[in-house]
């Protein structure tokens, strides 16, 4: 085992470190050193990250000693945990009661006031003088308005749990910054989840407290904690993937022609552009073993940490041919960008809509769309857990 694991920088903005490609090939399940001196398995080939994400006998909770972590920017355990870093019943208990927002049937019937997000929000774009950046003024407020409107969070609030799910997500934040980050955004939403608890909205936060905490079975922390993920992982990669979609119709005018043309394809590019980019990378799926199991060549003995590379197990030859290209004719439905198993990501469908709708309509109303700058000058998120882009100049 070599030194302490270093993530590269990505050679190409597209693609994942190469080193992901050479352990891919040589050492698909490798034993590492992390950052802070433990080991872990990192899973970098598609058949073992789809294993280890359905295997029962991995556990998501991040009170474990062993749960690893490839940077130091987020604190381990994560200071308020949340369902997705509980197993079994408890994991179970408190996702089944938000599933129904998130469902693929609810979320079908949020599609005409999502392409109405969309369209004011390309109507401000066009007003903005040129270049803009579709960052701040496309990418971020769809996801964020939409999630506001699905969760009841004031819409003049999100930018302040914007900011603040920035600071959570960094990866070169210190500890004390992103806990008084983690503090602040909690405070705000015990006062948020108070307050509808005298009066419940018609939204996901007044339904939890109706059906939910005034019979007994959630209580208001745990409300809190709901939320403050849902703000979290809800905000950042549909906003993300909206950026990195934009910029891939623009580098790649095929794929414009083919999403703005084409609408019976438009799911299976939309999930082509899930896998290629693969948003939730680089700390990938961190996951400890609860007891004994093989994986290809190695064992794996209970308590040792476990990451998942997503954005690997995506570009693996064996599971996807040509990989690191984008194809149109591609299906690629088994791809692991959302998780897989009982943590699989409960805002999928939500996500799938917002990107199928965002990135038609922009390719239909502003065919002409290109960059302002140079690509070598565009920002990618390199010090972000959510990959993207911090800015996008355009004109058109």
């Amino acid at each position: 085992m070599e030194d302490a694991l270093t993530i590269p920088p990505r050679k190409c903005p597209f693609d994942p470190p190469e080193l992901m490609a050479e352990l891919r090939d040589r050492e698909p399940v490798a034993k590492v050193r992390l950052w802070d001196g433990r080991e872990a398995w990192l899973i970098t080939k598609h058949a073992h990250a789809n294993a280890v994400l359905r295997d029962r006998r991995t556990s998501d909770d991040s009170t474990h000693p062993n749960f690893p972590s490839l940077s130091p920017g987020r604190p381990v355990p994560i200071v308020r945990r949340s369902f997705s870093r509980m197993d079994g019943r408890e994991h179970a208990r408190l996702r089944t009661m938000v599933t129904p927002d998130f469902s693929e049937k609810r979320v079908e019937r949020l599609r005409p006031h999502i392409q109405q997000v969309v369209d004011r929000q390309i109507d401000h774009l066009l007003a903005t003088d040129r270049p803009a950046d579709l960052v701040p003024e496309f990418a971020q407020p769809i996801s964020v308005i939409v999630l506001s409107d699905v969760i009841g969070i004031p819409r003049d609030a999100m930018g302040f749990y914007l900011d603040h799910a920035e600071t959570l997500v960094s990866r070169t934040e210190r500890s004390n910054k992103t806990g008084a980050a983690d503090g602040e955004m909690s405070a705000a939403l015990d006062a948020l989840v108070t307050e509808q608890e005298r009066a419940p909205g018609d939204n996901l936060i007044g339904r939890l407290v109706v059906e939910e905490v005034r019979r007994g079975r959630l209580s208001h922390d745990e409300l809190v904690r709901m939320i403050h993920l849902l703000i979290v992982a809800g905000y950042e990669n549909p906003a993300n993937m909206i950026g990195l979609g934009a910029l891939s119709m623009i580098m790649y005018p095929e794929w414009a022609r083919a999403i703005s043309t084409r609408p019976e394809r438009l799911p299976a590019l939309v999930e082509e552009l899930l896998r290629y980019h693969s948003v939730a990378s680089h700390d990938g799926a961190p996951r400890v073993a609860a007891e004994d199991m093989t994986l290809g060549d190695a064992t794996i003995r209970a308590g040792e940490g476990i990451v998942v590379y997503l954005a690997s197990a995506n570009r693996d030859e064996d599971a996807f041919p040509n990989a690191d290209e984008l194809d149109l004719n591609r299906d690629a439905r088994r791809h692991l960008a959302f998780g897989q198993g009982v943590h699989m990501c409960v805002g999928r469908f939500l996500s799938r809509a917002q990107l199928q709708i965002s990135l038609s309509t922009l390719g239909n109303r502003i065919p002409t769309l290109r960059l302002a700058v140079p690509i070598e000058e565009i920002p990618f998120r390199e010090d972000m857990h959510s990959y993207g882009v911090h800015k996008l100049p355009v004109t058109w």
